[in-house]
């Protein structure tokens, strides 16, 4: 019965882990900023996201 109780705490953490966050960035079609002219990204403060029909846009401030 422990085996069973780890391996469903274990399979539990993994969906909770893996699953779960790329079901949301699915789900509400999230995007990666483009790079700017120079080829960097975005600050992490500079970053906003605006959401509308198609879902969430997130872009460079």
């Amino acid at each position: 019965m422990a085996y069973a109780i780890m391996g469903g705490l274990a399979g539990a953490t993994l969906l909770t882990l893996l699953f779960l966050p790329a079901l949301y960035l699915a789900w509400f079609r999230i995007r990666k900023p483009e790079p700017d002219a120079q080829g960097q990204g975005c600050p992490e403060h500079q970053v906003t996201a605006q959401a509308d029909a198609h879902g969430v846009e997130v872009a460079c401030t």
